[in-house]
This record gives C-alpha cells, sequence and structure tokens, in this order.
C-alpha cells in the first residue's frame, strides 16, 4: 500500500491496482482506473481543490466533460521509474523568481536569493514573504503550493475574477502571478518563473525550473525542467516539502483528530476520500450536474442522435448491419461500435459501386446526376424482383408449370395424341400431291362428298369411272 498520495496517484494513473489492508473498523480493498477516460477524470479531480471536488462544485462542470471527452491516456506519461542515479547529496544554493506573487512586484526586478547549501531558518512579521518563499520552493519542485483557504492544491495557473474596491468585477489574474498596479495591465500576458540551483560534494549543480504563462484567453501552460537527480528518491520530495506543507491542517490540543484520520491528512490520502464523496455527489441525480447537462441540450443533443440513427438502421438493414444495440448514450466504446458499423457499410458500399462498375455499360458516365439517377432506379428494378422470387420472372412461372404438368394425366396422353396427329397428317399430304398429279382423282374426291352408299346388296359404283368402289 503507498504510503503518500503522489505515490498512490502515480499508481492510479498507471492504470495498476490501488490496494490497502484492514485497519480497525475501515475494510481492504482494491481499486484500479482501467478504462483511459476514468484515468482522465482522477487526474483532473486530484488537481483541484479538494473542498471543492469533495462538495462536486458547479465550477468543476466544464473541465469533468473536458477530461471525459480528451483523447489522451495519462498513462502514457505518468513518469515511471528510471536508471538515473542521484549523484549524491544535493543542497538548495540559489532561489531566483520573477513576477511570483508575494516575493517580487509585477514586471519588477527578479528576486534573488544566495543560500550557498547551508542550513537555514525563515523568520519574519506576517505577511513578510515566508510563505511565499515556501510556495516558491514547492512549486518550482511538485507544481503544488499552499493556499490559506484550500491547503496544499496543484497550482495550475488560472485566471480568477478581479473585482474593484467597489466589487466590480474588472478583469481576471492569476493568483500565482504579481498583480499588476493598472486594471489594463490586466489584459496582458501573465508570466511568472521560479528557478532553483542545487549543488552536491563534486560542485556539481542541478537545476528546478517551472515557468507559468497564463493567456488573457484561453488555458495557462506550465513548462516544467527538473533534473532528473533531484527526483530519484520521490519520498524525500514527500517528506521533506509535501508533508510540512499539510501540517498547518492538521488539529494539535482541542482539536485533535484520530491517528487514522491524521496520518490520512499528513499524507495527504484523505484527497482521495474527498474526490470518493465528490464522484457520489457527482453521480446523484439530484445534484446540480445532472441538471447542468440539461441547460447545455443534452436533451436536444439525445433526441438528434436517436432521429439520426433511426435514419441510418433504415439503410443499414439493407446491408445486413445491425445498428439496434447503439441506441443507449454513454454506453463504453459507444463511439467506436458506430465507427465500425460505419465502416463496415463503407467496405460494402466500395464492393457494391465495384461490381455495378462492372455491370454497366462503359460508355455510362457515372458523374452525371442523370445516369446515377438511372443506375438507381435499375438497381431497385432489380432488387424489387429479387425479393419476388421466382414469381416475379415469367420464364420462372413457365417452368414451374411445366414441372407440375407432368402430374396431369390428360398431358401425359398429348405425346400420343401428336403421334396421331403427324400420322394423319402425313395421309393428308399424300393425298393431296395424288391429287395434284391427277385431275380424275381431284373429280373423285369432289362426287365422293356427294356420294350415298346404296342400301342392301347392291354394289357400290363409281359415277365417273362405272368401276366398284370399295371401302378402305
Amino acid at each position: 500500500m503507498p504510503i503518500s498520495l503522489s505515490e498512490a496517484r502515480a499508481q492510479l494513473l498507471k492504470g495498476t491496482p490501488l490496494s490497502w489492508t484492514k485497519f480497525e473498523n475501515h475494510k481492504a480493498g482494491s481499486i484500479t482506473l482501467n478504462s483511459p477516460g476514468a484515468r482522465r477524470i482522477f487526474k483532473f479531480l486530484v488537481e483541484q481543490s479538494p473542498s471543492k471536488v469533495a462538495e462536486a462544485n458547479e465550477a468543476l462542470f466544464p473541465g469533468l466533460i473536458a477530461a471525459w471527452e480528451a483523447g489522451d491516456d495519462p498513462a502514457s506519461s505518468t513518469a515511471s521509474k528510471t536508471d538515473v542515479v542521484a549523484g549524491g547529496v544535493w543542497r538548495l544554493v540559489r532561489i531566483e523568481a520573477k513576477n511570483f506573487a508575494g516575493l517580487t512586484t509585477w514586471d519588477g526586478p527578479s528576486f534573488d536569493m544566495t543560500i550557498g547549501g547551508e542550513n537555514w531558518c525563515l523568520e519574519g512579521q506576517n505577511g513578510s514573504g515566508k510563505t511565499s518563499l515556501g510556495n516558491a520552493i514547492l512549486w518550482a519542485m511538485t507544481g503544488k503550493r499552499v493556499r490559506e483557504q484550500d491547503g496544499l492544491v496543484d497550482e495550475l495557473g488560472e485566471r480568477s475574477a478581479v473585482n474593484s474596491p467597489g466589487g466590480r468585477e474588472v478583469g481576471s489574474w492569476p493568483s500565482i502571478v504579481s498583480y499588476p498596479k493598472t486594471v489594463a495591465e490586466l489584459a496582458q500576458e501573465a508570466v511568472a518563473w521560479v528557478r532553483l540551483t542545487f549543488e552536491n560534494e563534486k560542485a556539481e549543480k542541478a537545476l528546478a525550473e517551472r515557468r507559468l504563462t497564463s493567456p488573457k484567453d484561453g488555458a495557462a501552460s506550465i513548462d516544467v525542467s527538473v533534473d532528473a537527480r533531484l527526483t530519484t528518491i520521490p519520498q524525500l520530495l514527500e517528506t521533506g516539502l509535501l508533508m510540512p506543507a499539510r501540517i498547518p491542517r492538521i488539529g494539535f490540543g482541542d482539536k485533535s483528530q484520530s491517528l487514522y484520520e491524521a496520518v490520512k491528512l499528513l499524507t495527504g490520502l484523505d484527497q482521495l476520500g474527498d474526490i470518493a464523496d465528490g464522484a457520489a455527489k457527482f453521480g446523484n441525480k439530484a445534484q446540480r450536474f445532472y441538471k447542468y447537462a440539461k441547460d447545455q441540450g443534452i436533451e436536444a443533443i439525445v433526441g438528434s442522435f436517436t432521429t439520426n440513427l433511426e435514419k441510418a438502421e433504415v439503410y443499414a438493414k439493407a446491408l445486413a448491419i445491425d445498428l439496434s444495440g447503439l441506441r443507449t448514450l454513454g454506453e463504453h466504446a459507444h463511439h467506436k461500435s458506430l465507427v465500425e458499423a460505419a465502416k463496415s457499410a463503407a467496405t460494402q458500399a466500395a464492393g457494391h459501386i465495384a461490381t455495378l462498375k462492372s455491370e454497366i455499360a462503359i460508355d455510362l458516365d457515372t458523374s452525371v446526376a442523370a445516369v446515377r439517377a438511372r443506375i438507381k432506379q435499375a438497381v431497385e428494378s432489380a432488387r424489387a424482383i429479387t425479393k419476388l422470387g421466382v414469381s416475379g420472372i415469367v420464364q420462372f412461372e413457365a417452368w414451374v408449370s411445366l414441372k407440375e404438368a407432368r402430374k396431369n394425366e390428360r398431358f401425359k396422353s398429348i405425346p400420343t395424341a401428336l403421334e396421331d396427329a403427324k400420322k394423319k397428317l402425313e395421309e393428308a399430304v399424300h393425298w393431296h400431291e395424288r391429287q395434284g398429279e391427277d385431275a380424275r382423282l381431284r373429280l373423285k374426291a369432289l362426287a365422293a362428298q356427294y356420294f350415298v352408299e346404296p342400301e342392301g346388296d347392291t354394289l357400290a359404283i363409281c359415277p365417273l369411272c362405272q368401276g366398284q368402289l370399295i371401302r378402305v
């Protein structure tokens, strides 16, 4: 179990489990920030005022949303252990600062104090700059400083409102930077820096420098350059700088806490408790954070998302792409599922386009709107015919009828009837040819139409040739 906030913070931001053992009435447990989004939100909250985090202050809402939507992963930027060797005992020999609140005036001479590596004790009246000097060292090495109302906090250089003696807001300025003398100067870019020089037994030097640049509009930026040899043992930073800065928060005498609470305050681990309290309040539907979403138009956004998704489902269904599982906003990797669905649709579309190009006539110019309309109509017609199945094609209907006819008895007799008809036709052709060659035969045939067969035993005599007629 890490013994300090900085160790616990580094472990959580790396995405590794943070575990603790049972202590008195407190149960053992473990927590891991598995996703980049969770690590970004934790990083944002741990850098804010603990009191604001614990109460889920509304001023944190925009930052929370920005942290969630950012694309970085704190795990990739969290410093890991290196093989850098400390190189001896490093002692502070010089402190320099420019525009640092409490040490210098705005745009005035730089602060420059030579210590020479000696042990020293700072003494002075209230307002003489003792806390400011300590904050300069603390900020340069750790990025933190002590605020009377908040205790130890990460100093990021955000601007806060500046009011006139009458209470009217006249501008904004970062509190860590010395305030200018005029209101007009509040519109300037605020810049402050601190540089610490250390020296070891070999007279080698190591620097720790931090520079803040805060524009009138937009976020502040901080440039940090700390010699790796000064941070090889983070526990020294905790016990030598951070823990002493937390001591004023520990009550003594009538205001003393339990040893458990005092250790939490001294190590900074109480800030994790503040984050837990704040997270519970952020997630409570009765809290302002949910109303903040409505104020930002979340209902309209959800409505637009649902409408557009319904339209997409119509087209996706034709491509056998199922989007029904993407209707719930807020699910993990939701946007990735939509992107994958879009990629799948694009791949299928590319395949269909390639097929169309291979099937349509080469003289059709698909860049012309009218040609694309013809192709679209042809595709829609083909799709409609395909949906009808064999019933939509005349030839298929004929084939089905022939197949069924084989089972019909009358249909089965057709071959025999065709054979008989063929024979009769051949005989008719034969007699037709004969009567064409024999004129008398034609007369006989004509007379035969009017011939009346005699009754009884009387012989039938041909009226033309007087020959006996016989039945054939």
